[in-house]
């Protein structure tokens, strides 16, 4: 059976990247599947338990830490920790399947370390007046994460050279952002592992 791939979103927070993943994930003819990351924070309004992350104690993600349980962790934002589990991942690209996720800027160095074959994927605002904007209107940033963040994007956006593509996210124009990571994947997926 041919190993599946995965799909690894990354770029700026507010870039759209979260938001290209779920159009993605709607188009049935990809057949990709999310895979699901452990969060130290709290659910938001409408987010489920193994669907949207997995939410656990600073205590668990600690022991899931200290038992090599993840790909790839990270404090983000200094607030919260997220990690991808290692086990699910690794059996499901087993199974053939192809995975997608979004990743914050500092795990995904740590994900090619463990797993080269990553495809990477960097969402880029065309406008970094339009990402300050989005950051801005986030409901559940304060003042203070919004200032952490925006001083994050400069080092963030340097991060594009390392990925594997770019897309750039236009205002107003996710259909173009999504199309584009749309035919990367399909490349990709024709490409033998």
């Amino acid at each position: 059976m041919k190993r599946g791939k995965f799909f690894v979103l990354v770029g700026p927070s507010a870039s759209g990247k979260s938001t290209i993943v779920e159009e993605l994930l709607k188009d049935q003819t990809l057949n990709l599947q999310r895979v699901v990351s452990a969060t130290t924070r709290p659910p938001r309004e409408g987010e489920v338990e193994g669907v949207d992350h997995y939410f656990v104690s600073r205590e668990k993600f600690n022991e899931m830490l200290n038992h090599s349980e993840l790909l790839e962790s990270a404090l983000v934002h200094g607030r919260e920790y997220y990690g991808v589990p290692k086990k699910e991942v690794l059996e499901r690209l087993e199974k053939g399947e192809n995975l997608i996720r979004d990743v914050d800027i500092q795990g995904v160095a740590q994900l090619q370390e463990v797993l080269p074959e990553i495809v990477t994927i960097f969402i880029k605002p065309a406008d970094l007046s339009v990402l300050r904007k989005r950051l801005q209107e986030n409901r559940d940033a304060d003042d203070k994460e919004i200032l952490d963040r925006l001083k994050s994007v400069e080092r963030e956006m340097a991060m594009e050279q390392y990925a594997n593509y770019s897309v750039m996210n236009k205002q107003g124009e996710l259909k173009q952002a999504v199309d584009m990571a749309k035919e990367i994947i399909e490349t990709e997926v024709k490409k033998e592992s």
